[in-house]
Order: structure tokens, then sequence, then C-alpha cells
């Protein structure tokens, strides 16, 4: 018997710490349908939510409250089944080292502010 929690390809993780812009993602992610949203601020709950509930989709902010999203990248990269799951870096107004960073990194893609229903497109195949 297989132990390990099933995969919720219709859950979305959000990952940052902006009051304003997390409720507009939200909603954003909710137009699709039916995808739940599990929300957090730091890498550690983030771990827990993906342990748990497998999450089909990750959006994350840059900084988050206790690491980067680089950092977490780095930690996805760790374990085989968690490669799997496609990660979005979501940058405001940033620098061109934080966004030369970002596409280097092994994220599926970046959003960019101000956030339209167009640029999620990416998570549709």
């Amino acid at each position: 018997m297989n132990n390990q929690a099933p995969i919720q390809q219709r859950t979305v993780l959000l990952l940052g710490k902006s009051s304003l812009l997390m409720p507009q993602l939200t909603n954003l992610i909710h137009s699709y349908g039916e995808l739940s949203v599990e929300k957090t601020f730091s890498v550690r709950d983030a771990l827990s939510i993906i342990m748990n509930i497998k999450p089909g989709l990750i959006i994350s902010e840059w900084e988050l409250v206790d690491h980067s999203v680089i950092e977490l990248l780095q930690i996805l990269q760790s374990k085989k089944e968690w490669t799997k799951i496609p990660l979005l870096i979501l940058l405001g107004e940033t620098d061109d080292n934080q966004l030369r960073l970002a596409r280097s990194s092994s994220a599926k893609g970046i959003l960019r502010q101000p956030l339209k229903k167009q640029h999620l497109l990416v998570i549709e195949e």
C-alpha cells in the first residue's frame, strides 16, 4: 500500500508576505474555476504543505519570511517527487540582479506585476 499523500493537482500554493498582492492573486487563481489555494509566508510552512498536500503549482514571491525563493527551489530539487511541482516566481519592481537570478533558476516561469489573467496562462499545458 502506498502511504504517500495524493497529488492535489487542483491546489495552488501561494508563498508571500504582501498583504495587498496575495488577495489579488488568489482572486485571479479562483477565476480559473475549481482551484483551491493554500497560503503561507515561510518556506518551513510551505514544506509542510508540500509534504501533506502535494500542490500542482507553487507561486512564490522573491523574499519570504525565512528564506528566498531561490533557497526554496534548491530544497525542491532535493526530492525527486518535488522536482515535478512547477514553481512560478512572482516579481514586483525588482533590480536586474533578481531578474537575472530568477531567469537562471529552475523555476517554470516569472510573473511580473501588475498581475493579469493572461500572465497566468503559463500554468496551462
